[in-house]
């Protein structure tokens, strides 16, 4: 007890000294909750890092990330670790929580088995390190059976940098290979670039569009479509930057998530049936609270009204390609140990 008494006496007067460490923006002699100066120095230095990735997989709530970085958005880097303590919701015994994940480095986990678990892929094929070292943007891409989708994402920003979608209003009910191939074209030079393009596993199956009516492309046709868009993407100079060094070799740049785990982090499934994303998404674009477990995202206005647009067919085409980009980064970039808890409590899965 008194050491704890002794702990918040010197963290009261770091608060009440707090200037003098913004005016050097170092700290050099004073040691808070039991943290050295190096260690004061390594979490100031994490924290304002250009990118928030890191920030996913420490023992921090995702109201506190959205706060944390509006304030550094609103006043600029963090000098102290008061200003940490400044921001509205973290109180000393959250600071000591977050330090503390920090410092160790070790991402956070509500999972204290001490036996090996299971790891099950959830990912195909799998992702090598350099792989998501390198990440700077992906896109994700839906593929259903009135027309395909796809979302751009920033893995700095957490922008949503485009989103657009193909209708299958101007096929043959009756299309052949060849007409499959005219419009694998058209909707490659549609497609933005990216590093890595991600489809969910059993590509062609989608949602059950009960009670909406429009131009379909059969199962038989919609794998045809995907087949083909995997190798034009996997071939195109402009979607694949690896096919420019000059090996002649072909890199993939294709991945597969395993299905239905948008669905599942989101919660729009329920029993054997996927439902409409589009209230998902409407909640995202008001930044309305979820209660759900996933990374924030941030959509422009443009890109809102874009969605605003369509009719509801289309809105539940563009969600899909959406909400299938963010589970992506969320499970396998980020590591957010909560949404990975999120869709198999009793199993930690790695990608």
């Amino acid at each position: 007890m008194f050491c704890k008494c002794l702990n918040l006496i010197r963290f009261q007067n770091l608060r009440k000294y707090s200037s003098s460490f913004k005016n050097i923006g170092e700290i050099k002699n004073t040691n808070v909750l039991g943290f050295s100066v190096g260690d004061q120095n390594t979490i100031l230095s994490t924290l304002n890092q250009d990118q928030h990735d890191n920030w996913f997989r420490l023992d921090i709530s995702h109201s506190q990330i959205e706060k944390l970085q509006s304030w550094k958005s609103k006043k600029g880097p963090f000098l102290s670790i008061n200003d940490v303590l400044d921001v509205d919701g973290i109180d000393v015994k959250d600071l000591a929580k977050i330090l503390k994940s920090i410092v160790s480095d070790e991402p956070f986990t509500s999972n204290t088995k001490k036996h090996k678990m299971k790891i099950r892929q959830i990912i195909s094929p799998q992702l090598s390190t350099d792989t998501i070292n390198n990440l700077t943007s992906v896109v994700s891409i839906h593929l259903g059976p009135f027309g395909i989708s796809w979302s751009k994402l920033s893995r700095a920003t957490q922008q949503l940098d485009g989103w657009d979608f193909d209708h299958f209003s101007d096929l043959p009910p009756k299309a052949g290979p060849s007409e499959i191939f005219e419009l694998a074209l058209h909707v490659l030079e549609d497609i933005p670039n990216g590093d890595i393009y991600i489809f969910e596993g059993s590509p062609g199956i989608g949602i059950k569009c009960q009670g909406l009516v429009g131009p379909m492309i059969a199962y038989t046709q919609q794998v045809m479509l995907s087949s083909m868009l995997l190798t034009l993407l996997n071939t195109s100079a402009k979607h694949n930057r690896l096919n420019n060094t000059g090996t002649g070799k072909i890199e993939n740049v294709i991945y597969f998530l395993k299905a239905q785990l948008p669905a599942r982090l989101f919660q729009t499934w329920v029993g054997t049936e996927k439902v409409s994303a589009i209230k998902t998404v409407e909640q995202l674009f008001n930044n309305t609270e979820l209660n759900l477990a996933y990374s924030p995202v941030h959509i422009n206005q443009s890109l809102k009204e874009k969605f605003n647009k369509q009719s509801s067919l289309y809105q539940e085409l563009m969600s899909q390609s959406l909400l299938l980009g963010i589970t992506f980064l969320d499970l396998c970039v980020y590591k957010n140990p909560v949404s990975i808890q999120a869709i198999s409590p009793s199993k930690r899965k790695k990608c």
